[in-house]
């Protein structure tokens, strides 16, 4: 994997930004620190921002009315051997990061446009205590006001399939049956159970971030792919597996997909899934869903509220950074997900699909 970060017989790099580098918050309980990354296409491999300061209440978010995104992120145990540039007057200095990080901006970076950010390693002074107290407390209002959360998953092969193919064939519900079946999809479904597994859906406070959230979005790389459909892909897999056995059939005949335990014995309890029961089902409650939606049908006109007024998606935000977002709003509801054969699972999540204008 090549570097994105500068490396090789460069210049030395900036003074190092550190704890006493960062501006005090004028109100540790009400202001925070937006990262600026600022725009930059991919022929410049290093990582320019500002930190901005700005006064923040919960209840009504920016003072300054900046739309900002919150990145989500896997700190894992990496050492920060790589830096990004943090301008900040008339001097640049070099935050050192972990390169996943790196990976991230760079992915996130608008070849045309800054682009608002809170991230946590990088916002707050991980080394003041009372700071960091602080910002820990406002973090539900951060996530909630934020336009979008971006959960970073990384960069790798397996999950770029995984994503490519839940957009373009999973929900697609093309011979859908036939895909449940086929020797040829088995490495494809296979990566989706290795996905499921990513480490950034067993984090801490990834079930807060994703209830908190407007929108949610998985990237890796350059792909990306909303949170609802990325649940829904899920939930689909589960149920066709326990339903049918076909995907687990199809997997266990390829040598290739050696990875898979049990086959589908201990699907449920994956990271992605268990996450996805604590955060809300939308392929599951759809029947629920669908049922409140026609009794209120008379209410909603009554009141005014077309479908599109209640389920806006922010029509003014800008397409580029919000071209696959939608609304998390999601039922919580507690409906039992009900059994059926995996025909009948298939036809619950193309309605669903039709439904929620994510096909």
């Amino acid at each position: 994997m090549k570097p994105l970060w500068p490396t090789g017989q460069k210049a030395k790099p900036p003074r190092k930004y550190q704890s006493s580098t960062y501006e005090r918050l004028t109100n540790p309980r009400g202001s925070l620190r937006l990262l600026n990354l600022l725009s930059g296409g991919p022929s410049n491999p290093e990582i320019d921002c500002e930190l901005v300061m700005c006064d923040f209440d919960e209840k009504t978010g920016l003072a300054e009315q900046k739309k900002y995104e919150v990145l989500s992120w896997c700190w894992g145990t990496a050492k920060p051997v790589a830096y990004i540039n943090i301008r900040k007057g008339s001097k640049i200095y070099a935050k050192y990061v972990p390169p996943d990080l790196v990976y991230a901006l760079h992915s996130l970076r608008n070849p045309r446009k800054n682009r608002f950010l809170w991230i946590d390693a990088i916002c707050i002074d991980q080394e003041n205590l009372l700071e960091k107290n602080y910002q820990v407390e406002m973090m539900a209002g951060i996530y909630g006001r934020a336009e979008r959360v971006c959960i970073w998953l990384g960069v790798g092969e397996s999950i770029k399939t995984a994503l490519t193919f839940i957009k373009n064939e999973v929900l697609q519900f093309q011979d859908f049956d036939d895909l449940c079946k086929s020797e040829g999809a088995s490495t494809k479904w296979s990566a989706i159970y290795d996905l499921m597994q990513h480490p950034s859906f067993s984090r801490r406070w990834v079930v807060q971030e994703i209830v908190l959230a407007r929108k949610a979005i998985l990237f890796c790389g350059d792909d990306q792919i909303s949170w609802n459909k990325f649940a829904m892909a899920v939930e689909l897999f589960v149920e066709v597996g326990n339903a049918t056995y076909r995907l687990s059939k199809v997997m266990k005949d390829d040598p290739r997909c050696h990875c898979v335990p049990g086959w589908f014995e201990h699907v449920s309890a994956l990271g992605a899934s268990v996450l996805i029961d604590a955060t809300g089902k939308p392929f599951r409650d759809y029947n629920t869903d669908a049922a409140m939606i026609e009794d209120s049908g008379s209410d909603s006109e009554s009141n005014g509220l077309s479908d599109s007024d209640s389920e806006s998606d922010g029509s003014d935000s800008d397409p580029e950074l919000y071209s696959d977002g939608e609304s998390n709003g999601e039922s919580n509801g507690e409906s039992n997900p009900g059994s059926g054969s995996g025909d009948e699972v298939t036809m619950r999540a193309r309605r669903l699909t039709s439904a929620d204008e994510v096909s």
